[in-house]
């Protein structure tokens, strides 16, 4: 490892341990708080950002963190491709010729709501797609991402964190978020 490299890995490593247990849990929202934030009987839900299909845009109040920016996941470079956005939506393009095109995203059978996977796929969870083409992982230790509110449905690059596991098994999980 160069000293560069190993300047860059203790950068990445601050960012991870400047966050205390403590810290991570009182940016944890309640399961009861997720549920009523997003169910459609509340007169003021709010529509998570996966559900912003290819024709609407998601509106200006929302884009919290600036304009929406789709990234290519490095992982799929040739021929098919994945584009992700900092709001945690997600193209696909099945060739090289072919068009992007928005896809949807579903809860997962199997682990419940939050667990988001990419339309036609039995394994893309989008989590795992965002920190892919948003974050820097680190390397070195075998590491788990978590979402720092515990809202699955908040796939935003600001919202994930990597952590190691003994970190990660000592935060409280939301029902449906595990």
């Amino acid at each position: 490892m160069t000293e560069k490299d190993k300047q860059i890995y203790e950068q990445k490593i601050i960012k991870i341990n400047s966050y205390s247990i403590d810290k991570l849990k009182n940016k944890i929202i309640p399961q009861s708080e997720i549920d009523y934030k997003y169910n459609k009987g509340n007169p003021n839900r709010v529509k998570p950002y996966h559900e912003y299909l290819e024709n609407e845009d998601i509106p200006q109040e929302r884009l919290i963190n600036g304009p929406e920016i789709f990234k290519i996941d490095p992982k799929y470079t040739s021929g098919k491709a994945y584009a992700v956005s900092n709001y945690g939506r997600v193209k696909l393009r099945e060739t090289f010729d072919s068009d992007w095109v928005m896809l949807k995203q579903h809860d997962c059978p199997q682990k419940g709501k939050g667990w988001l996977l990419v339309e036609n796929t039995k394994s893309i969870y989008v989590y795992i797609l965002v920190a892919e083409t948003w974050l820097e992982k680190p390397t070195g230790e075998a590491l788990g991402l978590h979402h720092i509110t515990n809202d699955g449905y908040d796939n935003r690059p600001e919202n994930l964190i990597y952590l190691n596991s003994e970190v990660h098994n000592k935060l409280p999980k939301n029902k449906g978020n595990q």
